[in-house]
């Protein structure tokens, strides 16, 4: 008697096959994404740490006034400290530079990881693992040269600030005082945006008045750094506007040497604040019937000062959109553009005794 074969035990080994071929596929993946995923989530950790540290190390060296190429150096040094192959992604990013009494770097670094299991089920060996970090710097007790000299975000000059200027942008800022401008032909009786840094975090319920300043203190404040902390800790930060001595602002600036950078505080004149009729304080944006007694400052421009002109030469050099009715009043900056910071700044006179200040900002 002849035996015919079992098609149904051959076909369940069949399917059998079939589904172990499936599950061992299944299970590679679930091993990859458990020992894999494991090792890149390690490696990006490895990879954030090394960022962090690199940036602190270049902050410090900018702190310490080594200059950019110091500064990448130890960046360089303690990444590759911390991770053997560390490599630099991107060139480091001062903020406004490494030589500035204060700023911030940003570094971006990344290494590669190779995988044990995924290259099993088609995935790619190694994966490239980078990350980002921020620092900024600023030593204690010494100073930046502040101009007590506000500009107008987003209103004046040939550079939309602070959003669209860029690093090295030629820029012109203009101001006008003169009786009888309005809108954007004035800064309405801005006194050309003088401030009197010693109100520096004015409340909105204490008074502006009696903010005098002197030439003396206009000189020091741009040749040796205002000797306090300006910084935002509300946005935006209220000053009191100057009361005239504007003439001697000019000076100071055009005495400096040239290439010098200062840092002028930025006003949004959107929430400036201002005093009416009946001596009410309220919102005074340009063109309502207020007039300004405190700026709303938001950040701090960058600036490597080229010349303040004045009267004719003002309105030749900036352009203003409107012609004025006179040149007496016009003043016109003409500066090189060179970052913006928000981070406010460590000022102060005197000997810092060593100690720097550095730490993360993202």
């Amino acid at each position: 008697m002849r035996v015919m074969p079992n098609r149904l035990s051959r076909d369940e080994r069949g399917a059998i096959a079939v589904i172990f071929a499936i599950m061992l596929v299944v299970l590679i993946g679930l091993v990859a994404l458990t020992i894999d995923g494991g090792l890149l989530y390690t490696k990006h950790r490895g990879m954030r740490n090394v960022n962090d540290s690199a940036s602190l190390a270049a902050a410090l060296s900018c702190a310490r006034g080594e200059g950019q190429v110091a500064a990448d150096g130890q960046a360089d040094l303690i990444a590759g400290m911390n991770v053997d192959d560390a490599t630099q992604i991107d060139p480091n990013q001062y903020t406004p530079a490494c030589d500035a009494p204060a700023g911030k770097v940003t570094v971006h670094y990344g290494g590669q990881q190779a995988l044990m299991f995924a290259p099993a089920i088609g995935i790619t060996s190694p994966k490239p693992v980078s990350a980002q970090a921020t620092a900024t710097w600023g030593a204690t007790g010494e100073t930046n040269r502040v101009a007590p000299l506000m500009l107008s975000a987003r209103r004046m000059g040939s550079c939309n600030i602070p959003e669209d200027a860029q690093e090295g942008d030629h820029c012109f800022f203009w101001w006008d005082n003169g009786t009888g401008q309005t809108g954007d032909t004035a800064l309405t009786n801005a006194e050309w945006g003088g401030l009197d840094l010693r109100t520096w975090g004015i409340t909105t319920v204490e008074s502006c008045s009696g903010a005098q300043v002197t030439p003396p203190l206009f000189e020091q404040w741009i040749n040796e750094g205002y000797p306090g902390w300006l910084g935002l800790e509300t946005m935006p930060t209220y000053v009191c506007r100057g009361q005239g001595f504007e003439s001697a602002i000019n000076q100071d600036i055009n005495d400096l040497p040239d290439g010098t950078m200062l840092l002028f505080p930025v006003n949004d004149p959107q929430q400036q604040m201002g005093t009416t009729g009946g001596g009410q304080l309220v919102v005074c944006p340009p063109g309502a019937n207020c007039t300004v007694d405190r700026y709303a400052i938001v950040g701090f421009g960058m600036l490597e000062v080229v010349q303040v002109w004045t009267g004719r030469s003002a309105v030749d050099m900036c352009q203003p959109p409107v012609a004025p009715s006179g040149f007496g009043s016009i003043r016109c900056l003409e500066a090189i553009w060179r970052g913006y910071q928000s981070e406010g700044l460590m000022n102060g006179n005197g000997e810092n005794f060593g100690v720097v200040s550095v730490s993360l900002s993202e």
